[in-house]
């Protein structure tokens, strides 16, 4: 077995001086503060620092856990530990944006960011948000923010730059996926709970249908439904640019295309709140009324103040829950606790019911 010996500059290994795990994170303390181990650099396996030493795998955990605990070092899921910047509180970080979903022109996305300018404020930490070009070259201005010292952590509004940003030396994470199973079996068993069997789903960001009907088609069993391949709309079904930018437009086509059906479902899932009003509008045009004909149950966003003219039933989320989980997440990475994983979200569940008398009149 090789051991290295170099940890106790020349004395014997035998020496007793303090444990074998803080030999370990004396060595590479030495090596990261003399340069010869700089921010980015990734250091070996548990394993293959265990047998430099001449010890069992966990005093090598224990001592990687401490310079983890110290900043010193990062640990990523696959892809390793990796030393990071010499920064030592969170004080500057980013909030990054799609190409994409600022195209979409989001109000869920407007109102998240500032209310995590708002938490962040209150924490002493700034917050820039950088909106990503079509060419993505939003990860490589971060990577040379990150180099240059000016921000500790980035929070990415969706997964899609993870693989992007793994080798970046610093703590980031990514917003929660808020229609996971949890959410998709309380929208199929609200319905249920409406007596319509026959359900037709509008998805904005599913662009294989296939793959789409076959992980909802357990629900519709497990609650008494029928959804149909025919029943589910996506943008390729649409025929429509993907990714998707008019949500107001796919829901527009998608209730015409459900509505001129021969054999027509009784019940609508929207899985985003964003499609709200083109469903209206294109049932109002077919002089459908939405609630009695046709039952819709809808994903929403509880400070999004969507307008919704008719009787439907709402499964719930909090931005300002999500942005507390997001930063929480971020600060304890940043302190050096080891992978946190996100908080459940609450789930609301709103019957919506019109008063028809307050509408404002066309």
């Amino acid at each position: 077995m090789n051991v290295d010996k170099t940890w106790d500059e020349g004395n014997s290994p035998r020496q007793s001086w303090g444990s074998m795990r803080q030999r370990i994170v004396d060595h590479y303390i030495r090596k990261i503060r003399s340069g010869e181990l700089r921010a980015g650099d990734r250091l070996p396996t548990t394993r293959e620092i265990a047998a430099k030493f001449g010890t069992v795998d966990s005093n090598a955990h224990q001592a990687l856990q401490e310079l983890v605990r110290n900043h010193l070092i990062l640990r990523r899921p696959r892809i390793g530990t990796v030393v990071m910047p010499a920064s030592r509180r969170l004080r500057d970080i980013v909030f990054m944006v799609s190409w994409q979903t600022l195209q979409r022109n989001e109000e869920f996305t407007r109102l998240l960011t500032s209310i995590l300018i708002e938490k962040l404020h209150k924490r002493m930490i700034s917050c820039s948000v950088i909106y990503d070009t079509p060419d993505h070259q939003a990860p490589e201005r971060i990577r040379r923010m990150v180099n240059a010292g000016e921000i500790d952590g980035v929070i990415l509004r969706n997964g899609f730059y993870r693989p992007m940003l793994q080798r970046i030396p610093t703590p980031f994470v990514v917003m929660n996926r808020l229609l996971n199973d949890g959410t998709r079996d309380l929208m199929f068993r609200m319905m249920a709970e409406t007596g319509r069997t026959r359900i037709a789903v509008i998805d904005p960001q599913d662009n294989n249908a296939e793959y789409g009907i076959g992980r909802n088609l357990a629900l519709t069993k497990k609650y008494g439904l029928e959804l149909r391949r025919e029943w589910y709309c996506t943008p390729n079904e649409m025929k429509l640019e993907v990714p998707l930018l008019n949500y107001t437009r796919f829901s527009w086509m998608a209730f015409d295309y459900l509505n001129r059906l021969p054999d027509r479902p009784d019940g609508i899932i929207l899985l985003s709140d964003s499609l709200i009003s083109g469903l209206y509008m294109a049932a109002s045009f077919s002089g459908v009324k939405l609630g009695e004909d046709y039952a819709v149950l809808s994903h929403h966003t509880r400070e999004n103040k969507v307008l919704i003219p008719f009787d439907c039933i709402l499964i719930q989320h909090s931005i300002d829950e999500i942005a507390t989980d997001v930063i929480e997440r971020l600060c304890a990475q940043a302190a050096g606790e080891e992978t946190v994983k996100p908080r459940e979200l609450s789930l609301w569940v709103t019957h919506h019911r019109v008063n028809t008398n307050k509408l404002p009149v066309p």
